[in-house]
């Protein structure tokens, strides 16, 4: 079961002068994902879509000539409550490189239901000029407090 989550993302300058900040519109989430593993997959026609579970909405609403969708998956997980979050999406032109910053969001409370999840997120970006030879996810960690060290 996934639910349509719709949110927007502005590009801001990035701190890396050689990667372009590129804007993404999350366009699906769930937590029972297609694909268990820890990786993206880019989607660059309708017919991508439906071996990773893509809405039919989704993929009607999204125009492959000027759009493409990629699907972000956190890998299994041995409990409900977690959550795939995509922070940030950048274009390294030298390498034709996507990079995804992705992170993984833990459960709330203590108390989750105990079934094998897999958490995912699918978002829509523009297509650029130059096309992107791979998709990197750059997965962001925790950092530990000091009481936790």
């Amino acid at each position: 079961m996934s639910s349509s989550n719709t949110t927007t993302t502005t590009s801001t300058p990035s701190s890396d002068q050689s990667k372009t900040e590129i804007e993404f519109e999350v366009v699906q989430t769930g937590i029972y994902g297609q694909k268990d593993f820890r990786d993206a997959i880019l989607l660059q026609s309708a017919k991508d879509c439906p071996s990773v579970g893509i809405k039919k909405e989704v993929e009607t609403h999204t125009s492959f000539d000027n759009h493409v969708l990629i699907y972000v998956s956190s890998g299994n997980k041995p409990t409900g409550g977690y959550s795939c979050v995509i922070k940030k999406v950048q274009f390294d032109p030298e390498k034709n490189t996507l990079i995804i910053h992705a992170k993984d969001a833990e459960p709330k409370d203590s108390f989750a239901t105990m079934a094998l999840t897999v958490p995912f997120s699918v978002i829509r970006i523009k297509r650029l000029d130059k096309p992107y030879e791979k998709v990197k996810v750059r997965w962001l960690t925790k950092k530990k407090s000091k009481e936790e060290q």
